[in-house]
């Protein structure tokens, strides 16, 4: 945890023992990158736009297949507070991811491979978010996750990612 904190300190903002609704966290990591174009002086802004990510991480593993696809679940009705959208906001990736000591057991595994959800904002006005779950196995160093979000969990573990 505290390598993973190291890595994430240098660009990201952490909130400790973050909660959503009954769910706890160890932290939330967010990075929030904002661009802006301005036409001679900084008074005549053009547009603007904002892209952030967020890493939930939370040490161990829900009970059951069932508890992390509630937990899932959770996240998914309460997008809308972590991603926070407005009018310059284009996309928040949020990951949920899972620091194990054992190994991935392999229904986890497939439900992380699954796990992929987008929501849109006003028709798309206010951006979108997209939500992915990543599972970390400390034993084996290996990452599972859905592929879209593969590039993002490879800051994990580099060597390995599945």
């Amino acid at each position: 945890m505290n390598v993973i904190r190291k890595k994430l300190s240098s660009n990201f903002d952490f909130s400790e023992n973050y909660s959503i609704d009954s769910l706890n966290f160890d932290f939330l990591a967010s990075f929030n990158a904002i661009n802006t174009k301005f036409a001679v002086l900084k008074e005549i802004k053009i547009y603007g736009f904002e892209t952030n990510e967020y890493f939930l991480l939370k040490t161990g593993l829900s009970d059951t297949k069932e508890s992390l696809l509630n937990e899932i679940d959770i996240i998914k009705a309460h997008i809308r507070d972590i991603a926070q959208p407005h009018s310059e906001h284009m996309s928040s990736q949020i990951l949920l991811v899972h620091i194990l000591e054992e190994e991935i057991p392999e229904e986890i595994a497939k439900i992380a491979r699954r796990t992929k959800f987008q929501k849109g904002f006003a028709f798309g006005f206010k951006g979108w978010a997209d939500l992915g779950l990543v599972v970390i196995s400390l034993k084996s160093n290996r990452v599972v996750t859905h592929k879209k979000f593969i590039k993002t969990a490879s800051f994990f573990t580099p060597e390995k990612t599945v």
